[in-house]
């Protein structure tokens, strides 16, 4: 009997969505809890701090590798994406002067 009552277990919680789990772990008998939905992609407005354009980029920036991951536009000659102070910049590689905060650009995947 108690290997039904796993099986059974377990397949409930293999066939319901995150938020359908969260609902029967309340005990809410309705399905109306108001679990959150599991989102895929955030949208991630310019914000007003970090390095403006023409600065050069401090000496811990890195450079962005795997930018298609992050949603990021394809590199062009010329210049590469960095990553310093949590924020996206596009600059030129060799004078490390930046071009453009692109932070905006990027997808979820890219955490600050």
């Amino acid at each position: 009997m108690r290997y039904h009552a796993t099986a059974l277990a377990l397949l409930v919680l293999t066939t319901t969505t995150p938020a359908q789990a969260a609902c029967i772990d309340d005990n809410s008998a309705d399905m109306s809890c108001n679990a959150p939905s599991p989102a895929r992609f955030m949208s991630v407005e310019p914000s007003s701090g970090g390095l403006s354009e023409g600065a050069r980029l401090p000496d811990n920036a890195m450079v962005l590798i795997n930018t298609a991951y992050y949603g990021l536009p394809p590199v062009e000659s010329g210049w590469w994406y960095f990553k310093a102070d949590g924020q996206i910049y596009r600059a030129n590689p060799s004078t490390r002067v930046i071009l453009e905060r692109v932070t905006h650009l990027a997808n979820a995947a890219f955490k600050s």
